[in-house]
């Protein structure tokens, strides 16, 4: 393929993942406000839109790669970056505004996913520790645990309710 036309694909292939890791972004925002408001509904239909833009991304992902394999360079950060530094500026400018915009929004994506994830583990930490106090068991903090790797246990604990 010659560098042209290497370029306009890789440009078309940029704003396709651009379009979708914003799209991605807006299903983590929906996640966290679901996860903030407790709907079940809403998180559900998240999680499934999540999902499907991921799996597009990492198809236009295979799709770079291989691009950037035809015009022989490595389908890392630094293939990429050799391949704006030897374009000349018609092109690259495109391509490195494009590319720079995409690694932003990989970023926050990073930064919802981590802040997303917190939100889970508390409510998790919370079920655990409403478990504990109706088994009877002590609320541990942190999610801590013994050395057997067992919660510790209290011998005379009378749980509040039993099945």
């Amino acid at each position: 393929m010659n560098g042209n036309g290497l370029l306009s694909d890789l440009a078309a292939c940029l704003q396709r993942e651009i379009r979708l890791g914003e799209q991605l972004l807006e299903a983590m925002r929906c996640e966290h406000k679901a996860l903030t408001a407790r709907d079940t509904a809403l998180l559900n239909e998240a999680v499934a839109r999540k999902g499907e833009l991921i799996a597009a991304m990492q198809a236009c992902g295979g799709e770079r790669n291989s691009l950037l394999r035809e015009g022989g360079l490595g389908t890392d950060r630094m293939g990429m970056d050799r391949l704006l530094g030897r374009h000349d500026m018609q092109y690259r400018g495109g391509l490195q505004r494009d590319w720079a915009r995409l690694l932003e929004i990989g970023a926050e994506c990073q930064r919802q996913n981590l802040v997303n994830g917190v939100i889970i583990q508390a409510g998790q930490q919370q079920t655990r520790q409403a478990l504990a106090i109706l088994r009877g068991q002590p609320v541990v903090a942190g999610g801590e645990y013994g050395p057997e790797g067992m919660r510790p246990s209290v011998p005379n604990s009378h749980p509040l309710a039993r099945a």
